[in-house]
């Protein structure tokens, strides 16, 4: 997530995790899409990039407001992250899918991709833009569609309050944290 002010930056979960698995020492690679917008590079030692750009990037103006809530505006917002096709990418060990605002078909990619384990980070599944803000509504996806999913992460931000969407979510992913 990149924000709009003094202190832009590139982010969001998917170049966190790629990140993050190349520091424990795992073979990475990162799907995404970005605009022409984007003017960071997404190359470093050791991690594979497939970025579609297109459109804009997606692009969030963080507030931090009393109590530590967060007022995430969207700014601009991505186009799809298309499943790859490439057979390198299709049979990993773990594959990570991790949307920061409805870019990711999860049953487009759970077709496609045959790891041992998928994971996901469920925050961009569970947020909608309403009114130019990024909001939690989990009522609008069905648990269900999570259906082999082997971990999902969430946070209690992304369930907005809506607890009886996280015991629906436990029934059908065998870990969730």
């Amino acid at each position: 997530e990149a924000g709009q002010n003094d202190n832009t930056q590139c982010g969001g979960s998917a170049w966190y995790g790629a990140r993050a698995c190349l520091a424990l020492g795992a073979r990475s690679r990162l799907a995404t899409a970005v605009g022409a917008d984007f003017e960071h590079e997404l190359a470093l030692a050791g991690l594979e990039v497939a970025a579609t750009r297109r459109g804009r990037t997606t692009t969030f103006h963080n507030r931090y407001l009393r109590g530590g809530r967060r007022e995430m505006r969207v700014l601009a917002q991505a186009q799809a992250v298309a499943p790859i096709l490439d057979e390198r990418w299709t049979r990993p060990d773990l594959a990570i899918l991790l949307p920061v605002l409805g870019e990711v078909d999860l049953g487009a990619w759970q077709r496609l991709l045959k790891p041992r384990v998928l994971a996901v980070g469920l925050q961009g599944w569970l947020k909608r833009k309403v009114r130019g803000r990024a909001v939690p509504d989990p009522s609008a996806v069905d648990p269900g569609d999570f259906a082999g999913v082997d971990l999902a992460c969430l946070s209690e931000e992304d369930l907005g309050g809506d607890h009886r969407w996280y015991q629906a979510l436990i029934e059908v992913v065998p870990i969730v944290a």
